[in-house]
């Protein structure tokens, strides 16, 4: 069972149930199909820390994907 409170992040159990049962994708995201004949694949969330990406950086790559 999750329970939200303010301020706080989920707990390190939640974390392992999502990481059990949702693992990384075995290649990276790549901007959507429909965009070009190739995809460009958006390696750098893998590459670097999450914490150092920006904002911008990420609703790019969700928007996109």
């Amino acid at each position: 069972m999750f329970k939200w409170v303010p301020c706080r992040g989920p707990s390190a159990e939640a974390i392992g149930r999502m990481r059990a049962h949702f693992p990384k994708p075995k290649e990276p995201m790549g901007e959507a199909w429909f965009l070009s004949e190739e995809r460009f694949p958006y390696t750098w969330p893998a590459e670097e820390p999450l914490s150092d990406a920006s904002a911008g950086g990420l609703m790019n790559v969700l928007w996109a994907g």
